[in-house]
């Protein structure tokens, strides 16, 4: 069984009386869950997945409009998704020849959950960043990122970008979109003493792939006094 509280979404395993907080991850989503929506927090589940409906969220200066958390049971994983539309009731429907997920949204619209190629029409957004970057393996030195590419598949027109440790979560500096498979940015000078990379982007025909970042040239510039 599980359930969202006001402090968190909790797990209780068959035969056991003591429930486990399993949120803990996702604390700074938890904690922004409007007060106001808790009588609407809705979920369903499929084989290896538990979902939460939790609305609006905004954290760090960004909003996740029609945010659903995702748990997965094996690998005890959270995953954040936003959704075109506001689900409001999820469930599971046999149609006589599969058993499927639907969940119904705030203008009694029901859908087949995670079928498609968009979200009733939208175009599905996609966002993905890097973790830190220390690249010469010394935090206090300072680099700079010359040269780069972006590997993927079904990607063109995403934007890639950067920030440093100075910059916020919405502060994401613009390189260029992406254009082949195996796209190349030259004349670059994304700097700091750590990085993250970044892609943003929408799709609604083939599935996004994307394989990663490969770093061609950057260099040390040493430690920077202030």
């Amino acid at each position: 069984m599980y359930w969202h509280h006001p402090s968190g979404i909790y797990k209780l395993s068959p035969g056991s009386s003591n429930p486990i907080e399993i949120s803990r991850p996702i604390y700074d989503i938890i904690k922004n869950i409007s007060r106001t929506y808790y009588d609407d927090v809705c979920s369903w589940t499929d084989d290896d997945h538990v979902y939460f409906g939790v609305g609006d969220i905004t954290i760090y200066g960004i909003t996740l409009n029609n945010c659903v958390l995702r748990w997965t049971i094996s690998t005890q994983v959270w995953t954040v998704y936003k959704y075109a539309h506001e689900f409001v009731v999820g469930a599971t429907y046999d149609s006589g020849s599969a058993i499927v997920r639907v969940v119904g949204d705030n203008d009694g619209n029901v859908h087949t959950f995670n079928s498609g190629k968009t979200d009733n029409g939208t175009a599905i957004a996609y966002e993905l960043e890097t973790r830190w970057l220390i690249l010469s393996g010394l935090r206090s030195e300072f680099k700079t990122i010359r040269k780069l590419s972006a590997i993927h598949e079904n990607m063109e027109g995403a934007t890639i970008g950067w920030r440093n440790g100075t910059m916020g979560r919405n502060q994401i500096q613009p390189i260029d979109q992406l254009a082949s498979q195996q796209t190349l940015f030259e004349n670059q000078s994304i700097s700091g003493n750590r990085l993250k990379l970044s892609v943003r982007g929408q799709n609604s025909g083939l599935s996004a792939i994307f394989q990663g970042f490969e770093i061609h040239d950057w260099i040390n510039e040493g430690i920077i006094r202030s």
